[in-house]
């Protein structure tokens, strides 16, 4: 019984990780229910309860992910750029549908490819006198 006890805190710790607003632990919740006519209308009151940047940038994201779904892609592109500009490190949740994914991308700004650390840096050639050509 206590195993049980456990499991089942430990699925709803994971359920919605970081969400401290219960708008938006709802949301994400009923999202992954399947109910997205009933995570929307919980994601938008979640809106009014935002505190924080990050935690607005998971709203815009779930109701973006909830456009797709009703085939609103010029909204959830929208809604995918506000979660981005509130907060550039947000991603996708995993399992997303491939429409998701592909717009996401289209408005996550790419992250810099970082330079190799196993290639020395390349020396800049010196300058040297043009070579005299004989007449």
């Amino acid at each position: 019984m206590l195993f049980a006890g456990t499991l089942v805190a430990m699925l709803l710790a994971t359920a919605a990780p970081e969400a401290t607003n219960r708008h938006l632990s709802k949301g994400i919740q009923l999202y992954n229910d399947g109910d997205f006519a009933g995570a929307l209308d919980a994601l938008t009151q979640a809106l009014d309860k935002s505190d924080t940047k990050p935690e607005e940038a998971r709203v815009r994201l779930y109701i973006g992910l909830i456009q797709v779904r009703f085939g609103l892609t010029r909204d959830a592109r929208v809604s995918f750029g506000k979660a981005v500009e509130y907060d550039e490190r947000i991603r996708l949740p995993k399992g997303s549908p491939k429409e998701a994914q592909r717009i996401f991308k289209q408005v996550k700004p790419k992250e810099p490819k970082a330079q190799k650390e196993d290639k020395p840096p390349k020396r800049p050639k010196r300058d040297r006198p043009p070579k005299e050509v004989p007449p």
